[in-house]
């Protein structure tokens, strides 16, 4: 659905696209993950015009860094190998 700006809009709509910004937030959030820290700003950015709410969100590191043209890299965790796996490469 369109982005409601008018202040005519009804609970329903406002609701409505309330709950598409969060869909956005955590598609912004997976896009960060996995490196691809513009079009991760791009979405969260779009996700706040829906809802003023997650305005928060702007602040923490990784897109305050993204929005100062500073690359995010995420952190890569591999699980221990055990024992009878030594020998064979980590599995992320």
């Amino acid at each position: 659905p369109p982005v409601v700006d008018d202040e005519s809009s009804s609970p329903e709509e406002e609701h409505r696209c309330s709950c598409s910004a969060k869909v956005l937030q955590a598609y912004a959030l997976f896009e960060m993950k996995n490196g691809h820290s513009n079009k991760s700003l791009e979405i969260i950015r779009r996700a706040v015009r829906m809802d003023e709410g997650l305005r928060p969100v702007l602040g923490w590191k990784q897109f305050r860094d993204a929005a100062a043209g500073r690359e995010f890299v995420p952190k890569v965790r591999c699980r221990k190998l055990e024992k009878w796996e030594v020998g064979q490469e980590a599995r992320c």
